[in-house]
C-alpha cells in the first residue's frame, strides 16, 4: 500500500519554526493539546483539530520522520504560497489575534518563505553531513583495520610460501647431477628419523597454518568488501540526499530571483510611467505657459493698438484743434485787414476755402506789386497763414509793400508783371535769357527771401 502524501505543515500546526529543539515542539504540543482537547474544546472541528495535532507531533518528536518530513518540507510550502492557504486551525481555535502575516505584501512573504525554506534546506544538510561524519569515520576506522590484518594475513601466507619454495629448492639441488658427481668431495650429513619427522611436523603445521591463514584472509576480504560497500552506499545515499537539497535550494533561489526580476521590471515601469507623467506635465506646463505667453502678447497688441488709436485720435483732435484756432486766426486776420481795407479804400481779399475762379485778380492799373515784399511768418510752429491767392496755408507769407497783399512765393511770381526781354534768375547763377525770351520776369529778388 503505498503511503500517504503529507501536505499540511506541521510546523505552522504546532505553532514553532522549523529550527526548533524537540522540546519547543513538546512544549506547544502540550499547551496546544490542552486547548483542543475536545472535552475541553466546545467546537465542532476540535476532534479533527486535535487529530491533526496529534499526527504533527508524532511526525516531529521521532528523529527519522522529522528529516524525512524536512526533505518533502520545501514544496510543501511552496504549494501553500501558490494558492490561498487559510490559518491553521490550531490558531482559530486558539487565538482571535489577526495573522500578522496579513500586513506583509505577497511578494515580501514569498520571498521570506522562499529564504525560510532555503535557510532549512540548508540547515538539514548540514545536520547530515554532521551525523554522517561520525559514520564516516568509523567506516573509515574498521576498513583501515581491515585492510591491515588483511596486508598482514597476505605477509604471513608469503612467508609461508618463501619457506616451501626453499625447501623444494634444496630438495631438487640435493637430487641433481652436481650434488651426486661431487659427492665423494664432500661428506653428506645423514638426516636421523627425529629430523625427518621434525621437518615433515613443520612442513605440516605450515599447511595448516597457511590453509587457516587464507580462510580467514578470504573472510576478513569479505568483510573488508561488506564495509567499503557500505561506505559506499552511506556516500552515495548522502550525495543524493545533498542533491535533493541543492535542485531544491536551486529552485527557491530561482524563485526569489525572478520574483526580484519581476519587481525591478514592475518598478522600472512604475519609474517609466513616473517620467512619462512628469515628461506629459511639463509639456502641458510649457504649453499653459506658451498659451499664457500668446495671451499676454495678443493682449499688449490690443493695448498697444488701443493705445496707438487714442494717441492717433489724440492727435487728429488736436490738429482738428490748431486748424480751427488757425482758421479763427486767419479770420481774425482777415478781418482786421477788411478793416484796414475799408480804411484805405481797398477791396478785402477774398474769404478762406472759395475758388480760385472767384479770387481778386491784382489790378494792374492800381498796383504792380513791384518792390520787395517782406516776410511774415506764422506765430508758432503749428500755425499756418492762408495765401489770399490760393487759399492754402503755408508757415509764412509775403506781403506785398503796395497793396499790402499776403501771398505765397509761387503765388508771387504769377502776380507780378512780366518785362519783355529780360527774366530775374536767381543770383549767382549766371542764367540769363536772351533778348525775345518768352517768360516771366521780375524787377526784384524776393522769391528766395526765405
Amino acid at each position: 500500500m503505498a503511503p500517504v502524501r503529507v501536505t499540511d505543515d506541521y510546523y505552522a500546526i504546532l505553532a514553532v519554526e522549523q529550527i526548533a529543539t524537540t522540546e519547543a515542539i513538546t512544549k506547544s504540543y502540550r499547551r496546544l493539546a490542552f486547548v483542543l482537547h475536545p472535552d475541553r474544546n466546545p467546537r465542532s472541528d476540535a476532534t479533527a483539530a486535535f487529530q491533526l495535532l496529534g499526527r504533527a507531533y508524532g511526525s516531529l518528536k521521532d528523529e527519522a520522520r522529522r528529516r524525512s518530513y524536512d526533505i518533502i518540507y520545501p514544496s510543501i510550502t511552496s504549494n501553500s504560497s501558490n494558492k490561498e492557504k487559510p490559518p491553521p486551525k490550531t490558531q482559530s481555535l486558539t487565538s482571535n489575534k489577526p495573522n500578522p502575516e496579513t500586513s506583509i505584501p505577497k511578494s515580501k512573504q514569498g520571498d521570506i518563505g522562499d529564504s525560510a525554506a532555503i535557510a532549512a534546506l540548508r540547515k538539514v544538510r548540514d545536520e547530515r553531513d554532521a551525523k554522517w561524519r561520525p559514520t564516516a569515520k568509523r567506516y573509515e576506522d574498521v576498513i583501515f583495520e581491515q585492510q591491515r590484518e588483511v596486508t598482514r594475513f597476505k605477509k604471513d601466507i608469503e612467508k609461508l610460501d618463501d619457506i616451501k619454495l626453499r625447501e623444494l629448492a634444496e630438495e631438487a639441488a640435493a637430487r641433481s647431477w652436481s650434488a651426486w658427481i661431487f659427492s665423494p668431495l664432500y661428506k653428506k650429513s645423514v638426516e636421523t628419523g627425529e629430523e625427518k619427522e621434525r621437518k615433515s611436523n613443520e612442513r605440516l603445521d605450515r599447511f595448516h597454518s597457511k590453509n587457516v591463514k587464507e580462510r580467514v584472509l578470504k573472510s576478513k576480504m569479505t568483510i573488508l568488501r561488506k564495509w567499503e560497500k557500505g561506505l559506499r552506499d552511506g556516500q552515495d545515499v548522502l550525495a543524493k540526499a545533498h542533491e535533493i537539497d541543492n535542485e531544491n535550494i536551486r529552485f527557491h533561489e530561482n524563485r526569489i530571483r525572478v520574483r526580484r526580476e519581476r519587481e525591478l521590471e514592475e518598478e522600472r515601469r512604475k519609474e517609466e510611467l513616473v517620467r512619462d507623467e512628469a515628461r506629459k506635465k511639463e509639456r502641458e506646463k510649457r504649453e499653459r505657459e506658451e498659451a499664457e505667453h500668446l495671451r499676454r502678447y495678443q493682449a499688449a497688441q490690443k493695448l498697444r493698438q488701443e493705445q496707438e488709436a487714442g494717441a492717433r485720435k489724440l492727435r487728429e483732435e488736436e490738429m482738428a484743434h490748431k486748424m480751427w484756432e488757425d482758421a479763427a486766426r486767419v479770420k481774425r486776420m482777415q478781418e482786421c485787414i477788411a478793416k484796414v481795407y475799408e480804411q484805405q479804400q481797398y477791396q478785402p481779399p477774398p474769404v478762406v476755402g472759395s475758388s480760385r475762379s472767384s479770387r481778386r485778380q491784382p489790378e494792374r492799373g492800381s498796383c504792380n506789386h513791384d518792390g520787395w515784399w517782406p516776410k511774415v511768418e506764422a506765430e508758432t510752429s503749428w500755425n499756418r497763414l492762408q495765401c489770399e491767392e490760393c487759399g492754402v496755408a503755408y508757415s509764412y507769407l509775403l506781403i506785398c509793400p503796395g497793396c499790402r497783399i499776403e501771398a505765397y512765393a509761387s503765388c508771387q511770381r504769377t502776380s507780378r508783371p512780366v518785362r519783355r526781354g529780360l527774366r530775374r534768375t536767381r543770383p549767382g547763377y549766371g542764367n540769363t535769357q536772351t533778348q525775345g525770351s518768352k517768360g516771366h520776369t521780375y524787377d526784384h529778388y524776393d522769391e528766395w527771401s526765405d
